[in-house]
Order: C-alpha cells, then structure tokens, then sequence
C-alpha cells in the first residue's frame, strides 16, 4: 500500500490582511479505506449546505451542520438530511451524526468524511479561501423509525463543493425494511 502524504490550507482573516499556514498530517495517518457496503443500497443525489454562523471564521467551519435535501431513487423520495459534524484537524476528517427523514420514516446513524487528495484549495478572500472541497466515506446506520425500523448496515457518501459552502452530495442509503 502506498502512502501519499495530504497537505490542507487554512485561511484566517484578520484586520491586516488573510494569515495562510499548511497542515500536514502525521506520518502514518490513515488516507482511506475500504469499507464493506450493506447489500440493498439505494441512490441518492441532492445539495447539503454548510450552516453558517457570524463566529465562523474558517470555511467550512471546522464543527458544524449541513443541511439539505436529497432525492432517491426506488420510490423512496425526498428525504431532508441534516449531518452534525467535527474536523480532526490532524487528519482533516469529518466525523459526526447524520439523520435522514423521509415521507417513510426516518433514518440515523454515524458517518466518517475522508477528505480527497488536491481538493481543499482556493486563493482570495475569506469566503474563498478554501474554494473547492471534497469528500468521501461511510455512513453507519444505527437505527430508524417506521419504515427503517430495524435498520443497520454501511452506506457511502461522497461530496464535492466549489466553494466549500454548498456541496453536492451522492450517496447510497439502506432501503426501508417494509
């Protein structure tokens, strides 16, 4: 397995001018992995948008929630998915908890976002300085109501934004269980 190092740009504003500075991760931080999806997957595509504050001084925040909603395929519908969710800012990952409601019901669990490789970048203000994110990993579906009563097993996300603010969002959820 080949390691290829990862190197984030953080910006910060000041009176003065934007301070930038590099972070590397730790020689043997994790980059990716593998994960075993959950059979009876469905597509899903929609926007999330990350949730703003007027103390958010780094875009994305580094802890915070995106919203939004999503449309699958198989009859599930329009869901509204809120995700809650925190940087490791050693790693640049995001982890946190995710829910999803539907016309069905509603499903939860726990998600992990690897950042991918050349995609946090930008030049230019504040509100430029991270421009184009994008992200990959797991969902872990915990539990459900109605429909997704029962449910538990591994789902993926992926999302990619231009300006580190409105993301767009590709992802495979587990079906209702009737």
């Amino acid at each position: 397995m080949r390691h290829r190092g990862r190197k984030f740009i953080i910006g910060a504003a000041s009176a003065a001018g934007v301070l930038t500075f590099t972070i590397t991760p730790a020689a043997g931080a994790a980059t990716s992995t593998t994960p075993t999806l959950s059979t009876h997957l469905i597509k899903c595509k929609g926007t999330l948008v990350t949730q703003l504050t007027p103390a958010d001084m780094g875009i994305p925040p580094a802890n915070g929630e995106q919203k939004g909603i999503i449309h699958c395929l198989k009859g599930l519908g329009k869901g509204h998915e809120l995700l809650k969710y925190k940087t490791n800012l050693t790693t640049g990952n995001l982890t946190g908890t995710f829910s999803i409601k539907f016309k069905k019901g509603m499903v939860k669990g726990k998600f992990l976002l690897i950042p991918q490789e050349g995609t946090l970048s930008g030049t230019g203000s504040l509100y430029s300085a991270f421009g184009a994110a994008g992200y990959a990993g797991t969902l872990k579906f915990k539990s459900g109501m109605r429909h997704f009563k029962g449910v538990k097993g591994t789902g993926s996300l992926v999302e990619s934004s231009q300006d580190g603010i409105t993301f767009k969002a590709v992802e495979k959820v587990l079906r209702p269980t009737s």
